[in-house]
């Protein structure tokens, strides 16, 4: 399996209680189908937000799932904005910000 990315209904299989043990409340997965037993799964868990992002990897998210019809998506378009944080979330300065301060 080196190499090959693995999906959520993978990581439950090898740790069916992951996202309760590690208190997930949001799943956000990238364009793929969901499925309804892995959804049903992570309800179950406690996963409130359940997001489907579609795009690709050389560009942003252009898409994502409707939060009243998940199989529905909406266009994002010229609205994806992108800022980098750091691991407690806040965002990072840029070079020029910093010197400027």
């Amino acid at each position: 399996m080196r190499g090959k990315g693995i999906g959520l209904a993978d990581v439950l299989e090898i740790e069916p209680n992951f996202l309760s043990r590690h208190g997930v409340r949001w799943w956000a997965g990238g364009s793929g189908l969901f499925d309804p037993t892995t959804i049903a799964t992570a309800r179950e868990q406690g996963v409130e937000t359940i997001s489907n992002l579609y795009g690709s990897s050389e560009f942003a998210p252009f898409a994502v799932s409707c939060v009243e019809h998940f199989g529905d998506y909406h266009v994002a378009q010229g609205h994806v904005l992108v800022e980098v944080v750091d691991s407690s979330g806040r965002p990072l300065q840029t070079r020029r910000r910093a010197e400027s301060s």
